[in-house]
């Protein structure tokens, strides 16, 4: 799907730009108001059904009524949500929040979505329990039912999520969605440790067997169940997974007596393929801490800090044993803490989920976005108001 033809950039504006004088939607005449809202029911359509070309008709027939129409907000919001652009969501649906008097069950859906993909899973989940009270078609609400119970497993309440994914399958647009389904209920499994549970899931529908994310899943349960020789045969040269690349190279760090893995070959094919990633770079680190190139396990650790300057595991591990040098920022001693002058340095379950390797919003169509600290920290929730008539 090529989501870069969503919508004509020449009739975006940014939150941040827009005219500081109020709208004054009391000059639109109901008619157009009218107008304006059955164009947005339209566009409800048109994104359900993927229909890009007909929603840019859409917005420039809103555009010409009502440049400023707070509907644009809404729909601009959700294209961006789409594309992936999570900052531009978020100003998009902040105004649009901030300038109506009630939040339609739609645009909460948008808010619900933003939210649980920037870690506000409290709050989505109450977003989106509001969302399906709403008169929507099967399909729609079917999506609405995934997208809560990934909240609910993201907030652990895993045998709520996998009765919601298994009552899923019963109804024929949740079975149309059938592979995700499958994917969240393997995945529920494995977090409850029940993997004879989640294999026997894999190895009944043999039609999604040679799925990527399948693969993946068959790996990390035998990581789980330290069976490290059965991953090894999962590696193909022809094929590299950056998945079962970190597996390998975790496998070999961990037990080095055991296994004789080239740690960095497995680990720079893993980053190569998968840039940006936080707990490959802390991994790194670790690494280089057990072959004593302090040096380039701090410039590791501070490459997973640069992404996420909250990662306990990179910020443990350079508090334990690092301090700066007298020379520069960089940090290269090594200041050892035990009686038996070793270092208990600190890394995560390789679970693919949390390391960005089981992506089912891909599948759904939408591209998963990352905000940083920063933004967040400035920036108010996304939080919504439905008044009552």
């Amino acid at each position: 799907m090529n989501n870069e033809r969503v919508y004509p950039h020449k009739m975006q504006k940014e939150y941040e730009e827009v005219d500081s004088a109020e709208h004054n939607e009391t000059s639109i005449s109901a008619s157009a108001k009218q107008y304006i809202n059955n164009m947005y029911d339209e566009f409800k359509k048109c994104f359900e059904q993927k229909n890009f070309s007909k929603i840019e008709k859409i917005i420039k027939n809103i555009t010409n009524v009502d440049p400023e129409a707070n509907l644009l907000n809404a729909i601009y919001g959700q294209l961006s949500l789409f594309k992936g652009e999570g900052a531009k969501a978020y100003s998009y649906l902040f105004k649009y929040a901030q300038n109506c008097v009630s939040i339609d069950f739609w645009a909460l859906n948008a808010m619900a979505m933003w939210n649980i993909l920037s870690g506000e899973y409290a709050l989505a989940l109450q977003q989106f329990s509001t969302v399906l009270q709403g008169p929507f078609s099967s399909k729609f609400l079917v999506s609405v039912l995934i997208y809560s119970a990934k909240t609910k497993k993201k907030l652990g309440f895993w045998d709520r999520a996998l009765d919601y994914f298994e009552r899923l399958q019963a109804v024929p647009d949740g079975y149309r969605m059938i592979l995700i389904i499958k994917l969240e209920i393997i995945h529920i499994y494995i977090l409850k440790k029940s993997y004879d549970s989640a294999l026997k899931e894999i190895d009944t529908y043999t039609q999604i067997s040679k799925n990527c994310f399948i693969k993946r899943l068959r790996v990390y349960i035998l990581y789980l169940q330290k069976n490290f020789k059965e991953i090894l045969k999962y590696r193909k040269d022809d094929e590299v997974d950056p998945y079962i690349s970190y597996i390998i190279a975790r496998v070999g760090l961990e037990n080095p007596r055991s296994f004789n893995i080239d740690v960095p070959l497995f680990l720079d094919e893993a980053i190569k393929s998968a840039k940006g990633n936080k707990y490959m770079y802390n991994t790194y680190g670790n690494y280089y801490c057990t072959i004593s190139r302090f040096s380039d396990a701090a410039e590791q650790y501070n490459n997973a800090l640069s992404l996420d300057p909250k990662f306990q595991p990179a910020i443990s591990n350079l508090s334990l044993f690092v301090k700066a040098s007298s020379k520069s920022n960089q940090a290269i001693y090594i200041t050892k803490e035990d009686s038996k002058n070793e270092c208990m340095l600190s890394d995560v379950l390789p679970d693919l989920e949390d390391l960005g390797f089981l992506d089912t919003w891909k599948l759904m169509g939408y591209s998963t976005f990352e905000i940083d600290f920063y933004f967040l920290r400035k920036s108010p929730s996304l939080k919504y108001y439905i008044l009552k008539d």
